[in-house]
């Protein structure tokens, strides 16, 4: 009897095979098709988050490989297409790293990164972003900022969360 393989999965697993030794060379938390941003240490995530020490190129690197893309600093050599894939995936992700940071203090729910995995993130990011409306989490009830949150959601909700970032990287960073 034949074995069915689930492409998905199939595509999945390679593409964590892939980034295996370039996450082992940078973070110590271990990585496989069912890891995600929720399970990483703050450590880890906080690197991935201010984009410090070579971050964004490291991430960059990693997302071209986990879309076998071709070799490291290959970027500037992409096409356009895939070159924009790549970005869109690296927008995606660091979006998704930094409402995790807002997520881990009490302060939003409500996006992608709760759901799926990280190398998911990566291989389906435009997937995943088509479905989730808004593109952002919504404030807790709890916060304080909430009665306002909810005032400008559909004008600048987005805008608003996203002036949390520095606060929220700068508690997380002293829960280390």
């Amino acid at each position: 009897m034949d074995n069915v393989v689930d492409l998905k999965d199939y595509g999945l697993a390679r593409a964590v095979q892939r980034v295996q030794s370039p996450w082992r060379e940078r973070f110590p938390d271990f990585l496989t098709a069912r890891t995600r941003l929720a399970d990483l240490s703050d450590k880890t995530l906080l690197i991935l988050a201010r984009l410090e020490d070579g971050a964004m190129t490291w991430l960059l690197d990693l997302i071209m490989t986990a879309l076998d893309l071709g070799p490291e600093g290959g970027f500037s050599d992409l096409d356009a297409g895939p070159k924009m894939r790549v970005l869109d995936a690296q927008l995606f992700f660091v979006d998704q790293v930094r409402w995790e940071c807002l997520r881990r203090l009490g302060w939003v729910t409500g996006f992608a990164a709760e759901s799926y995995p990280l190398v998911d993130l990566i291989l389906r990011a435009a997937e995943i972003k088509a479905g989730f409306e808004p593109p952002f989490p919504a404030l807790k009830e709890t916060h304080a900022d909430y009665a306002e949150f909810e005032w400008r959601r559909k004008i600048d909700g987005e805008q608003m969360i996203r002036s949390m970032i520095p606060a929220a990287l700068a508690a997380l960073g002293q829960r280390i």
